[in-house]
């Protein structure tokens, strides 16, 4: 069924637990979009700044390892303000928790644009991060408040499908601007962007039909988390894009330090090259979104970290044997095309084990991804050369997720068959 027809919920895309009259407010094309649009603002964030990072470190006379921390900041603040931001959102509605993130986003991009040493940028940036978080927290597990099953993983995946599109301009739009005006406008265009959704925020409807107001208080918050850290079930599911999402951002980060640091590329040429790594998730979204009509997401996640794998042998594999635009670019592309594969899938599974706490969940998956990402720049600012890095650390990462994933799901993956 294609989503322009989708006009309400049938009966077993409707979460059985949610009212029939409140179900018909939120159409699954009206989520698809809101959701999209909520989860861009991290990856917008990322790329719409990348090209004007060799810049800043003659802007403000740093080094590079002072620039890429400016990402490890906004990795830190996006990872640890999730940790509460579930639980909140659990206690009051999905919306006004979203809403005060997007506030503080708008507040931390203009601090950005107005910022006038690297410590400024910094702190801005942490800013940023809190309030980047709030979306790709919760937007999916709003999508588990309404939807279930086939028709939960199809919006997820169409979610991811639209989201690949603002960031693949992102890059091309940012190393334009940063030639012809300046890098402080990009911060502007940001607070725009979390302006406009705080806009459609305030005109969406409350997901949340079971909140808890037991959920922030610190003894729960504390059992809560340690139910969902010591569940098998579900660290066997987010291992993967912990380690698979926090591999790519290492190797984000150091893309520009290798393309326009070593190999020469200008801002504008950087940006259309680094858009095709969005086209790469673009496309995978839309093979998923097909393949759900044929295959079940569990079916696709093992795929999708199949590729995972790969890409990341290749990326160390190719840096070792020569210096190249390919040899960077296209093992990331593989990345993102089998994280397209992934996102669905695990994202279903992990939240659909803690109904009750779903807030929660999300927020600490979308925490151990960003952590994940904090870690893999972290340990990448250790080394001198971005491409001894790139070389090292998110092949390391991406091995681990894959081979974590499939061993800790050896026993279901082999009973998994498409009709169940």
């Amino acid at each position: 069924m294609s989503l322009l027809t989708w006009d309400k919920p049938d009966a077993q895309a409707t979460a059985p637990q949610q009212p029939a009259a409140t179900a018909d407010e939120l159409s699954p094309l009206r989520m698809t979009i809101v959701g999209a649009l909520l989860i861009a603002v991290g990856p917008i964030s990322m790329t719409l700044y990348t090209p004007a990072l060799t810049m800043l470190t003659q802007v403000f006379d740093v080094s590079e390892a002072a620039i890429r921390a400016t990402i490890t900041v906004y990795l830190f603040g996006f990872a640890a303000a999730q940790l509460i931001c579930g639980p909140l959102s659990d206690r009051f509605g999905r919306r006004p928790v979203v809403a005060t993130c997007l506030g503080l986003y708008v507040l931390g991009s203009l601090a950005a644009a107005a910022a006038m040493s690297v410590l400024m940028l910094d702190g801005a940036r942490a800013v940023q991060g809190v309030g980047a978080c709030g979306g790709m927290a919760l937007s999916r597990v709003m999508v588990v408040d309404r939807f279930s099953g086939k028709a939960a993983a199809r919006i997820i995946s169409l979610m991811s499908l639209i989201l690949s599109i603002a960031p693949a301009a992102a890059p091309v739009l940012g190393g334009t601007l940063i030639t012809i005006v300046s890098w402080r406008l990009l911060f502007v265009l940001m607070a725009l962007y979390g302006a406009g959704l705080l806009a459609l925020v305030w005109w969406f409807p409350e997901t949340n039909s079971r909140r808890d107001p037991r959920a922030t208080r610190p003894r729960t918050l504390l059992v809560n988390y340690a139910r969902l850290l010591t569940s098998r079930a579900f660290l066997s599911q987010v291992v993967l894009t912990a380690f698979a999402v926090g591999g790519f951002y290492a190797a984000q980060t150091l893309t520009p330090f290798i393309l326009m640091g070593r190999l020469g590329l200008s801002s504008p040429t950087f940006g259309l090259v680094t858009a095709s790594l969005m086209a790469a998730y673009l496309l995978g979204s839309l093979i998923t979104n097909r393949l759900l009509h044929l295959l079940t997401p569990r079916q696709l996640v093992v795929v999708g970290a199949l590729l995972v794998l790969t890409a990341a042998l290749s990326l160390g594999i190719a840096l070792r044997l020569g210096l190249g635009v390919a040899e960077v670019v296209a093992p990331m592309c593989l990345w993102l095309f089998g994280m397209a594969f992934v996102m669905p899938g695990v994202t279903m599974s992990a939240l659909s084990l803690f109904p009750k706490n779903a807030g929660s969940a999300s927020a600490l998956m979308g925490s151990l991804q960003m952590a994940m990402g904090f870690v893999g720049t972290a340990v990448s600012s250790l080394f001198s050369v971005a491409v001894t890095a790139m070389a090292i650390v998110p092949p390391v990462m991406g091995t681990i997720a894959a081979a974590a994933y499939l061993c800790a799901n050896r026993g279901q993956l082999s009973t998994t068959s498409p009709g169940r």
